[in-house]
């Protein structure tokens, strides 16, 4: 049978690495001292209002109030310069050499800190608290809290014994205490060992725990899991098949063996790679990836979900695995030979992120039709898979797809232009909310040989939702705005030669989830003036019909900016693209119009780490 990658990259993988990326729900969000009056509102349903630029404010004021340091790589990047801003009147960095030319952006780790209710599944309070990094045999954490500048490294175990350690996207945190953060390392050992470390581990005790895994996996055989109660780390799963007592077992952490989750054996042939889809669900259950090795020619990437299970009379939980299956296509395979260069498509750094929670135990995510022609939404719920939507004449956006106040928002395309499109939570109707040949008419423009949407900007605050649109015209123009809509009807207009590049979080979590890319605090805002000159501006993302702030110019020749991985404001890093090698690190503080400082020097290629 032929399933056409069914749940390809249903990434995110957030184990909270986090990575910045989360909505929230919390205040609202205040503006500066200047009121707009272009009365850009609609009533009712939403009129057509195009607007060169938005009034300008003094600045916002915002929700999550970090003022932690903040961490990008330096002017030599490529040789892995590590470098840390104070957010203090005057702006200083100053540069720790990571002394390893692979440090990059897989191999630093921002650590997070909050307050978590487990009721509501929502993170609050959430805070930067530093950077775990590699240093040629070092593991080392960097500080970010209270702006102490400059902080002063703690190292991380000796690494005398690991040899040259690098270290990908596995890492198991506890935002209720961060020492209590654990994460992988890879090194040169006679056992092919992957180490246990954690930010508490004194250098006078024996050390990281190491575990032994297959040299073709390494740290792809272990997958953290934690309580969902408190998010307090419980251990690893471990999923190594070198024989046939070995298959998907729990490990605790301190890398000791506590035995074979429940009928593993009896579902899993031949284990060896285990990934978190996701992260822990409200009944504390969690959707796994694993790889079930039958050779180079025979692979399965199946999905499984991992249920604890009270044990009588102890009050401990253990762990049942059970295979996820579409009904009427068998197991769900997630990747389905889309991935034949290996990329690692749970991770969110390489892989494009569709996938959000609903109000139970329930994952929705967007992908191809199991048709292979048109698109589809698909809930995964417990052992069961279902399509809640599906078009046999769209054509798939592939990352444009996150949670809205009351639905989710998809964008898809009908072969004559995009369309954004909501489906209910409960997955039970749909709903076209713009298309691109309507969007377009608001500029005149009748005629279009390409319309497209995209948007960076994955979530809501009251209902407003931010994109961009692009077309090319009957005189072969090509035109950009960055359109807002209300999804309540009450509001919507479009910024002419701009375009949404980035956002901030509200300081919590988001709706229902681990993953909520919910309501947000302020969207960042790329305008032209007409010439080559670019401006980075910032609205308030629950009013920004009234205004935005001027953040100022960016580098000369900018084309591009790129955020990695949504945060707290109101200091932000973002990174600049003028080609393939001048990329520079920006700083702004949306509290204060004409913040920006432009960080290195030109020629550089630096961005921020991840969550900053």
């Amino acid at each position: 049978m032929n399933r056409k990658s069914l749940l390809i990259a249903m990434g995110l993988g957030l184990s909270i690495g986090l990575h910045g990326c989360f909505g929230g729900s919390s205040s609202s969000s205040g503006n500066g001292d200047n009121g707009p009056e272009h009365g850009n509102n609609g009533g009712g349903s939403p009129q057509s209002s195009v607007v060169t630029t938005l009034d300008p404010l003094s600045g916002l004021s915002g929700d999550a109030g970090q003022d932690n340091l903040l961490f990008y790589f330096g002017n030599d990047f490529l040789s892995g310069n590590l470098r840390v801003l104070s957010a203090d009147e005057p702006l200083v960095s100053e540069s720790y050499g990571a002394g390893v030319a692979f440090l990059g952006r897989d191999s630093i780790e921002p650590i997070i800190s909050g307050d978590w209710d487990a009721n509501e599944m929502d993170l609050s309070n959430i805070q930067t608290q530093g950077v775990v990094y590699i240093r040629s045999r070092e593991v080392r954490f960097l500080s970010a809290e209270d702006n102490d500048f400059p902080p002063e490294f703690k190292q991380v175990g000796t690494g005398d014994e690991y040899g040259p350690a690098q270290w990908s996207r596995r890492l198991a945190q506890n935002p209720g205490n961060h020492d209590e953060a654990q994460m992988l390392a890879t090194g040169e050992t006679d056992n092919d060992d992957v180490f246990l470390l954690s930010l508490s581990d004194d250098p006078d005790t024996d050390g990281p725990a190491a575990v032994e895994v297959s040299n073709n996996h390494l740290d792809r055989q272990l997958a953290a899991v934690r309580d969902v109660d408190t998010l307090e780390p419980q251990g690893w799963l471990k999923a190594k098949a070198e024989d046939e007592n070995e298959t998907l077992r729990l490990l605790d952490l301190d890398g000791d063996d506590l035995g074979e989750i429940q009928n593993a054996s009896d579902i899993l042939d031949n284990p060896t790679e285990v990934r978190v889809i996701g992260d822990v669900m409200p009944d504390g259950s969690y959707y796994l990836e694993i790889k079930n090795d039958q050779g180079i020619f025979d692979n399965a990437f199946n999905l499984f979900v991992l249920e604890p299970e009270s044990q009588a009379g102890t009050g401990e939980a253990a762990w049942s695995v059970h295979p996820v299956t579409f009904d009427g296509h068998g197991d769900v395979d997630i990747r389905d030979d889309f991935d034949p260069i290996g990329i690692d498509l749970a991770s969110p750094s390489q892989g494009p992120v569709r996938i959000a929670y609903g109000d139970d135990n329930d994952l929705f995510f967007a992908n191809e039709s199991l048709s292979g022609e048109g698109t589809a939404v698909y809930r995964v719920q417990g052992r069961s898979a279902e399509a809640v939507a599906q078009s046999e004449d769209d054509n798939f956006k592939f990352d444009q797809f996150f949670r809205g106040p009351e639905s989710f928002i998809w964008f898809t395309g009908d072969g004559e232009g995009d369309v954004i499109k909501q489906i209910a939570i409960d997955g039970s109707s749909v709903e076209k909310i713009a298309d691109t040949s309507t969007d377009r008419s608001d500029f005149g423009d009748t005629f279009s040989i390409l319309d497209e949407y995209d948007t960076t900007v994955r979530g809501h605050r009251d209902g407003w939702i931010f994109y961009n649109l692009r077309h090319l015209t009957s005189s072969a123009t090509l035109r950009d705005a960055a359109i807002a809509r209300n999804l309540d009807g009450d509001g919507y207009f479009a910024v002419e030669d701009a375009e949404w590049v980035g956002s901030s979080h509200d300081g919590s979590l988001g709706e229902a989830s681990l993953l909520g890319d919910g309501r947000l605090s302020e969207v960042f805002l790329m305008t032209r003036d007409g010439s080559d000159n670019r401006n980075l501006a910032a609205v308030d993302a629950s009013d920004p019909e009234a205004g935005m702030v001027d953040l100022g110019r960016l580098p000369t020749g900018t084309e591009a900016v790129n955020e990695f991985g949504r945060t707290g404001g109101p200091h932000r890093l973002f990174q600049a693209r003028i080609d393939s090698n001048n990329q520079r690190a920006v700083y702004v503080n949306t509290r204060e119009e004409d913040s920006i400082e432009i960080l290195g020097q030109a020629g550089d290629i630096s961005q921020p780490v991840d969550g900053f």
